[in-house]
């Protein structure tokens, strides 16, 4: 139950500080902070700054693919809890807005936009504000409606929030707008019910009476160490078999799938690869067969997030457009320990010179090279009695 609605409407924001730890500062000296309202400000730091130097991923082709090769140091942020009363949440993206109309920069994941550029910065009239007592915590962020972004984004917010809190002690929770199976099934294993959950959309304008705000949990590209080993730790369940089997995640019912996809499927059939549709599968399911296999073949997309839940050496195949390259599950592979390989297709509006955006562009492989990639990564065909699932 709300415990108040304000009539009043409230905006434009005043502006954005980059960084979370430079406005608490700011606002503890600024302010004549009484003893009681001081303890509610409160700045944690957890995980430094650090530098990542990544192991070159394996591929049949000459030159590593100019992607990877910029990305073989990189920098992962630190981490921090930090409390403060009267604090705002907003919007579809969880914006957080300090008790002084400012929109803190660093804990509002902008995808290289500037977060200026956003909605809510832009509005200069919100919804009535809800007002929450007790304690409320923010792990919505932009994307976070998305499995890859559920996962690696959202859930390990809740592990820096347990450094310093009873998570059964937190009021309400500040979520994506998602009614996603696998949301649902997360947060029940975590212990989050659903009357706790307050959803980011675009009606969303609370403040709460004390604001718990874990900052991001790294680089979008990059999965922190520590952030695997809590997915690890909470839903990784004892196997009931050791690694044994050959996936291939099928992305045909999806955007940005293989235009060859049933040749490819046929393929790795041969090779021993058992094909999944991850969309009809429940969360568990999921953990279960990535927990199981010893290789694993995918265009690139959301379902290698599973990747987090497989045994160091696996084998991984990620299967690319020529327009469409990311690096974020080589890293994940690597945090992992996980034996990672690529090959590249040639999208699909090479093929007619159309405009497509390659986001949603789908895929021809060369299937001599997949061949090839798997022969790379010491696979061969297994006899048909052993392909099963």
């Amino acid at each position: 139950m709300w415990p108040q609605v304000l009539p009043v409407t409230v905006g434009p924001l005043r502006g954005v500080w980059p960084s979370t730890q430079e406005w608490f500062a700011a606002a503890r000296r600024s302010e004549n902070l009484s003893a009681q309202v001081a303890e509610q400000y409160q700045y944690w730091e957890f995980h430094p700054n650090t530098r990542i130097e990544s192991t070159p991923p394996k591929g049949i082709e000459a030159e590593l693919h100019p992607v990877f090769q910029t990305d073989l140091v990189s920098q992962l942020p630190g981490t921090f809890v930090c409390q403060f009363p009267q604090g705002r949440v907003l919007g579809r993206n969880g914006a957080v807005v300090a008790p002084d109309g400012y929109l803190l920069g660093d804990v509002f994941q902008s995808f290289q936009l500037s977060p200026t550029d956003y909605a809510e910065y832009r509005q200069l009239q919100f919804p009535a504000v809800k007002v929450l007592s007790g304690k409320t915590a923010v792990l919505a962020t932009t994307g976070g409606n998305q499995f890859f972004h559920w996962i690696f984004d959202v859930l390990p917010r809740l592990h820096l929030l347990e450094q310093r809190y009873d998570i059964a002690d937190i009021d309400w929770f500040v979520i994506p707008d998602t009614e996603a199976a696998y949301a649902r099934d997360t947060l029940a294993l975590l212990g989050i019910p659903p009357e706790k959950c307050l959803k980011a959309n675009r009606q969303l304008h609370v403040r709460a009476e004390v604001l718990l705000l874990p900052s991001l949990a790294g680089s979008t590209n990059h999965p922190s160490a520590w952030a695997c080993q809590f997915l690890r730790d909470r839903f990784l369940l004892e196997p009931s078999h050791p690694p044994h089997r050959r996936i291939y995640v099928s992305r045909q019912n999806s955007r940005r799938k293989a235009i060859n996809g049933e040749t490819l499927e046929t393929l790795l059939t041969s090779w021993g690869f058992v094909t999944v549709e991850l969309e009809k599968l429940p969360f568990s399911e999921q953990v279960r067969l990535f927990s199981e296999a010893t290789a694993v073949v995918a265009l690139h997309g959301a379902g290698l997030s599973n990747l987090v839940f497989c045994s160091p050496g696996t084998k991984v195949i990620e299967l690319f457009s020529s327009n469409y390259v990311k690096v974020l599950y080589w890293h994940l592979s690597d945090v992992l320990d996980l034996d990672y390989y690529y090959a590249i297709g040639q999208g699909s509006a090479s093929e007619d010179g159309s405009s497509i955006d390659p986001i949603i562009e789908d895929v021809r492989l060369d299937l001599d090279r997949v061949e090839q990639t798997l022969a790379l990564a010491g696979l061969r065909p297994l006899p048909h009695e052993n392909r099963s699932a």
